[in-house]
């Protein structure tokens, strides 16, 4: 876990500050993720938690996507869409877990994109915008987004978009909530790697109400770190808030 997170810290370019902002404001900072020296910065961090991954050494990050993984492995999982993939790397984590399911990725970002395609030749990758998904209805049994809806200003859309590919489940890793009183969704602007990136810390209530809209129910809400870790996560990577955390979700069709 601390090399991991001194991983991270080296490759941030820009202070890691946060302020709020109104919902607005996130809409030019939309397309910050397209940066393309993002996959060469990110992959410091991931690749090593990749390696560590193939030598039985499971990272704090996706510990809670291996027990839902786990749980799902007891189900007919035939596909698996990664939406907002960066570099693919999860698709090493969902088949350890689920076999030989068919795993294809997407990500609005070409050089995300490229990066994937050399890392895993044959895999299905192509560049997709989460709030646009240009594939059939119901035509994965497995739609996850990790670590990015915050990121997306029209979240609201791209959570329409994961129910209408997914035929049965969705997992929503690594979401950033707060557990303040109000319900609204609360906007910042802060900087990760070498961009200053929009950020979403959401209400869960208003998650779980977005989801019922088009037909899925929550199963499994569990923090994405263990208790134990919270605090530090939080130091490194600036969560301004002891109100703020960070949840992993399986979600069901239910209609």
């Amino acid at each position: 876990m601390d090399e991991v997170i001194k991983r991270y810290q080296e490759v941030q370019k820009l202070p890691n500050t946060e302020v709020s902002v109104s919902r607005d404001d996130l809409v030019r900072l939309s397309e910050a993720w397209r940066a393309e020296d993002i996959p060469d910065l990110q992959s410091v961090v991931s690749d090593f938690q990749i390696k560590e991954f193939r030598s039985g050494e499971i990272d704090p990050v996706f510990i809670s996507l291996v027990r839902i993984l786990e749980r799902l492995s007891k189900e007919r999982i035939a596909t698996f869409l990664d939406v907002a993939c960066a570099t693919g790397y999860y698709k090493e984590v969902v088949e350890s877990v689920l076999g030989c399911t068919a795993y294809s990725g997407a990500d609005y970002s070409r050089a995300m994109i490229d990066r994937a395609q050399a890392k895993y030749a044959g895999t299905p990758f192509s560049v997709q915008d989460a709030t646009n998904l240009t594939f059939q209805d119901r035509s994965f049994d497995v739609v996850m987004l990790s670590g990015a809806l915050e990121h997306i200003p029209y979240y609201e859309q791209a959570i329409q978009q994961l129910c209408r590919v997914s035929a049965k489940w969705v997992i929503l890793h690594r979401l950033p909530v707060h557990a303040g009183e109000s319900l609204e969704n609360i906007h910042t602007v802060g900087t990760q790697y070498s961009i200053r990136t929009p950020r979403t810390y959401f209400s869960l209530d208003f998650v779980i109400s977005e989801f019922r809209k088009h037909g899925f129910g929550m199963v499994v809400n569990t923090p994405t770190y263990k208790p134990s870790w919270k605090s530090l996560i939080r130091r490194a990577f600036k969560l301004s808030s002891t109100e703020r955390d960070v949840r992993s979700l399986l979600l069901v069709r239910v209609g």
